[in-house]
């Protein structure tokens, strides 16, 4: 076979149909692409088909004049479902080879490699296999194939039909040509994308996001405020994020909020140590909007259309229980530094601010991307300027936030230390080039 070119990706693979994978074939059938959907099992496979099934009826409710009934049967018709490998091999007979498959199961090192180690057997040698990883190293998973010049990852953000990023994330190995086509890829897929030049946990947007959830999730143990205050205090009424970060949990999952924590503490230290009341809490099986009990979803609120007397959803009372015990006589281990300043936005911005110029620091991106990455990955400022941590940095002044930082580290410890590179700006009174 001659080797692909970018016109030859008219198939997309994907390896896993939770919510993300799901979302992502569902996207790239709207978008014209046909699919390879593979699950581990039949009933993995009903249930990611039943996904992807549910937003395509709904499209066609939606917009009914663009995708009517034969449309849609259309669309549900460019899938082959499978639990078989061997499907993306080359020359399937429903489809051409899929030039581009994309992994998307949940955050398990050893589970993404194996499947990597397979597709690696099975396709294409110029097949490019990507992985919708959000924290996870893409250099691992190239080591285990032949291909690491063709390893990249791809990380969408959930509701995948909705939010237009995709983290490109470069491999020590991957190609300048398979950055070119899944660039390419992104485009069709009418996505806007940043590239991340260095292949450290957390890439870019859940590194600065962690911070900021997790300053969250201290603050509120420590009594310094409610959940609701939190969200009302950041969100789109006050700072301009479309939710606050206990509602964005219990939004995007607190299971894989919890994973991704621990992935960045382990990678980072004491800066980004989650606390643990985190995982005491998650001991419940209460994850949010998908945790469904008599109908309603129950993570750190209940989701129901009865909102309390001032309009704002109930809290979980296990929530309250817990707090209620921690604080009285916690008998988890003592987290490094485990208080902080009080409840403000400075709090929650500031280190999210310093986790960016880390990730400059770090070489991570381009000032320009690592903006654009919390722009559009999770709306940094939206009803205000639409600035992102480093624009935001120009204006709130960086001596400001380096000397506010550094106060807070001598006080509270080194989790808010400023990096040397913020640290640098602020004293040669720089600004950052956006």
């Amino acid at each position: 076979m001659a080797e692909f070119e970018l016109s030859d990706i008219i198939t997309v693979g994907v390896v896993g149909l939770g919510s993300m994978g799901s979302g992502i074939a569902y996207h790239s059938l709207t978008q014209g692409f046909p699919v390879i959907a593979n699950e581990a099992d039949d009933k993995a496979l009903a249930s990611g088909k039943g996904r992807v099934e549910k937003l395509l009826d709904k499209l066609g409710q939606v917009k009914a004049q663009d995708y009517p009934g034969d449309r849609i049967a259309e669309l549900k018709s460019s899938v082959q479902y499978t639990t078989d490998f061997a499907a993306f091999a080359p020359q399937t007979d429903e489809f051409d080879t899929a030039a581009l498959v994309i992994e998307a199961v949940y955050e398990n090192l050893a589970v993404k490699t194996d499947i990597f180690r397979k597709l690696d057997q099975l396709t294409h040698p110029d097949t490019i296999l990507a992985s919708n990883t959000s924290s996870l190293p893409i250099t691992e998973l190239a080591k285990v194939t032949g291909r690491p010049d063709k390893v990249i990852g791809m990380h969408f953000f959930n509701p995948v039909y909705r939010m237009k990023l995709v983290e490109i994330v470069m491999g020590e190995q991957t190609s300048q040509e398979t950055l070119e086509k899944v660039r390419d890829v992104c485009t069709r897929l009418d996505k806007e994308t940043v590239v991340v030049k260095r292949d450290l946990p957390g890439f870019l947007v859940n590194r600065m996001l962690g911070v900021y959830m997790n300053e969250a999730m201290r603050a509120l143990v420590e009594g310094k405020a409610s959940p609701h205050e939190i969200d009302e205090m950041l969100g789109p009424k006050s700072f301009g994020f479309p939710m606050g970060p206990f509602t964005l949990g219990d939004y995007v999952g607190l299971d894989v909020a919890g994973i991704v924590a621990r992935i960045l503490g382990d990678s980072y230290g004491e800066r980004m140590e989650p606390h643990p009341f985190l995982a005491e809490f998650l001991q419940l099986g209460q994850f949010g909007e998908k945790t469904v009990v008599n109908g309603e979803g129950v993570g750190l609120y209940i989701h129901t259309k009865s909102r309390t007397a001032d309009n704002r959803l109930p809290l979980n009372p296990e929530l309250v229980a817990i707090l209620d015990r921690y604080r009285a006589n916690s008998t988890l281990p003592t987290a490094p530094t485990s208080e902080g300043p009080d409840a403000s936005v400075e709090r929650f911005i500031y280190p999210v601010v310093n986790e960016a110029f880390w990730c400059l620091q770090d070489e991570m991106a381009s000032p320009g991307d690592i903006d654009k990455s919390m722009k559009i990955g999770i709306a940094f400022r939206l009803l205000s300027d639409r600035k992102g941590p480093l624009e935001y940095a120009n204006g709130e002044g960086i001596r400001k936030i380096y000397d506010t930082l550094s106060a807070w580290e001598q006080q509270f410890g080194p989790r808010y230390g400023p990096c040397d590179l913020l640290k640098e700006y602020a004293t040669s009174g720089k600004t950052v080039q956006v």
